[in-house]
């Protein structure tokens, strides 16, 4: 795990898998939580998106490519994990 800032940390895996994620959260009321997937890591160590997102056709902001969304409930600790 390398955190970037503090509000953002990279997990490496270090090669391409298929999956899903699933972490525990505790935090705030209202705090967002944003997973992103990607496939590559740019020079800088943060996540590349160029080699898959030329296949993305965004109709809105709504959707954003590769990234699960989830606001915290608050109070106690959950499970996150992508519903497929």
């Amino acid at each position: 795990m390398n955190k970037i800032s503090p509000q953002q940390y990279i997990f490496d895996l270090g090669r391409n898998i298929a999956g899903i994620s699933k972490i525990k959260v505790n935090g705030e009321p209202g705090t967002v939580l944003r997973v992103t997937h990607s496939e590559l890591l740019d020079d800088n160590g943060e996540i590349d998106l160029s080699n898959i997102i030329v296949h993305y056709r965004p109709t809105d902001d709504s959707d954003p490519f590769q990234t699960d969304i989830y606001t915290l409930k608050g109070g106690y600790t959950r499970n996150f994990c992508t519903q497929v």
